[in-house]
């Protein structure tokens, strides 16, 4: 449900709220970190669930945590 309120919107629409496009930064970021966990052979569905709550942290424990073969 929040989710969703954070999706909908114009930035401005409400006075004293985030702007829309937060959200949906974020939850991008979220399905770019799961696919970026997959390619590595971690579990996406995990990293998608942990980049929703760290957001760029994830996405920084994930490029740091790469390995070249």
């Amino acid at each position: 449900m929040a989710l969703a309120a954070l999706l909908q919107g114009t930035p401005g629409e409400v006075a004293g709220s985030a702007p829309s496009y937060y959200g949906t930064f974020w939850f991008s970021l979220a399905l770019l970190n799961a696919g970026l966990a997959q390619l590595h052979g971690r579990r996406g569905l995990n990293w998608f669930l942990l980049s929703l709550l760290l957001g760029p942290i994830a996405t920084l424990i994930l490029i740091l945590q790469y390995k070249k073969p």
